[in-house]
């Protein structure tokens, strides 16, 4: 018995150098989840042009909320705006902390 047949019994199929498992016979890659943002969804107020309400996640910055919810990192400045009364500076964000998230 050689090492092609002790391949072959190891794994029970034979295959030529160079030959190809078919396509159907791959796995696919498991889809990467998206983080749960914790965004409150617009109620009737909010949809309006009123305000919603996000709370901070470990590693959030502002820049990462304004992306969540505007699509746009640049449009920080009015998250931060919106929430002076709790935040000095950009950079001053707490787990568990809500944020007021304004309408653009």
């Amino acid at each position: 018995m050689g090492i092609f047949d002790s391949i072959k019994n190891a794994f029970g199929k034979a295959e030529a150098p160079g030959e190809e498992e078919p396509a159907s016979d791959l796995v696919e890659p498991a889809a990467v989840a998206e983080p749960k943002m914790a965004v409150t969804e617009p109620t009737e107020a909010e949809s309006a042009g009123e305000a919603r309400s996000y709370t901070v996640q470990r590693g959030d910055t502002l820049w990462r909320v304004a992306e969540r919810v505007y699509g746009n990192g640049d449009n920080y400045q009015a998250i931060f705006e919106a929430n002076r009364e709790t935040l000095e500076t950009p950079d001053q964000l707490l787990p568990g902390q809500k944020l007021v998230i304004p309408a653009l």
